[in-house]
């Protein structure tokens, strides 16, 4: 039989070699993966990226993971893989305002400004996570993109909660000045001049949104003082005093229309004052049928027309301007009441119930806030004119 000596002395020097030879390491653990991401959020972003990206193979549905990526991706300015990985933290927890907020950042550098407007709104009623900076920063961003669609008064509400907050990010109160005067020139293409006007309206507007009347109405003194012949400060003015003194406002909308006779916005709140303010019918109507001129799809003219001409007994007339009223903006309370008044005065009793009903829900919904989450999600459909 042949000794066995030799196998085992083979046997042991592969064992020793083994034993000697450097181990590997074990695999990091998910929990330190994501501690060692964390620390490096702010001092490493491309670490941080890499980090949050290992953590993600080993648990995709990690939501905040997808989320510290995103924001990782977006100080790198990788604004598409920042938005992709903003979307599946959204797929995965739809209720995280913080994620919505993001992914409207990244459509906006991204040159998608109705995609980026629809998911901060989407964030604004979620309240952006509760983090005031990042709220103020998500805010300002969709008072811009408003803005430069010409949405002024939607973009004064984004501005709004800042100025009670006492919160101003940068070029914020210039933003609310654009937005007071009607200019949509971007604040880079003003001339100092401009800009100088646009600031002090602008301190003029945030004092007023913020309820501080003494306050604005100093500055606005001040703006018609130094500019009383510039376009928009009359009916930056006027807007202010529409409330409290409605002749005064009046008498601002006149000197603005006298300065630019093409003001449609000038001509509807004109319009506006007259019918609320006690005037007849027919002195709203002229001002309103001019905005119509200036602007066919402005849906306030429309509203305002037709209530003059329901106060006047024009009841098939007024239908059809606040049926398209309703078309251009849907969930206006005063204009759908009088559609179905109108209903009512044309004989048209199913319709007006029907409208009636609209007018029910769409009240409840409102009790619960513009930007109420459960506001977003109370069912309103079903009037007379939305067919």
């Amino acid at each position: 039989m042949a000794s066995l000596a030799p196998q085992l002395a083979v046997c042991f020097c592969c064992l020793t070699a083994l034993m000697a030879a450097p181990q590997s390491a074990p695999a990091p653990s998910f929990d330190d993966i994501v501690r060692r991401a964390g620390d490096a959020v702010d001092r490493n972003p491309e670490e941080s990226v890499k980090l949050y990206q290992q953590a993600l193979a080993m648990r995709p549905a990690y939501v905040d993971g997808w989320l510290y990526l995103g924001a990782g991706l977006y100080q790198l300015h990788r604004y598409a893989e920042a938005g992709d990985a903003f979307q599946k933290g959204i797929h995965l927890a739809p209720q995280n305002g913080t994620g919505w907020g993001f992914l409207g950042l990244c459509r906006y550098e991204l040159n998608e400004p109705a995609e980026a407007l629809k998911a901060i709104l989407e964030g604004e009623q979620l309240e952006l996570g509760g983090n005031q900076m990042f709220g103020a920063a998500v805010r300002t961003r969709g008072a811009q993109i408003l803005l430069a669609s010409g949405s002024y008064e939607d973009a004064l509400k984004q501005l709004t909660p800042l100025s009670i907050a006492a919160i101003s990010p940068p070029q914020a109160v210039e933003m609310a000045g654009l937005a007071a005067l009607r200019m949509q020139a971007p604040l880079a293409t003003l001339t100092p001049e401009q800009l100088a006007m646009v600031k002090l309206a602008g301190q003029a507007e945030w004092a007023a949104m913020a309820h501080q009347v003494k306050e604005a109405d100093t500055s606005f003194h001040d703006l018609i003082a130094k500019y009383p012949n510039e376009r928009g400060v009359h009916f930056a003015y006027g807007t202010f005093l529409r409330e409290d003194d409605p002749k005064a406002s009046e008498a601002e909308f006149e000197r603005e229309l006298s300065i630019d006779s093409k003001n449609a916005q000038a001509f509807v709140e004109l319009a506006r004052l007259r019918i609320t303010a006690g005037g007849t019918p027919d002195s709203a109507i002229a001002p309103a049928r001019g905005a119509l001129q200036l602007d066919p799809h402005n849906a306030l003219a429309h509203a305002v027309l037709g209530h003059a001409l329901l106060e006047k007994g024009e009841a098939a007339n007024a239908i059809a301007e606040l049926e398209e009223a309703t078309k251009l903006a849907p969930n206006e309370l005063a204009t759908r009441t009088d559609l179905a008044a109108a209903y009512h005065h044309a004989g048209r009793l199913a319709d007006a119930l029907k409208e009636e009903a609209y007018v029910t829900r769409l009240r409840e919904r409102q009790e619960f806030g513009t930007h109420s989450f459960l506001a977003r999600r109370l069912p309103v459909s079903g009037g007379a004119a939305a067919k």
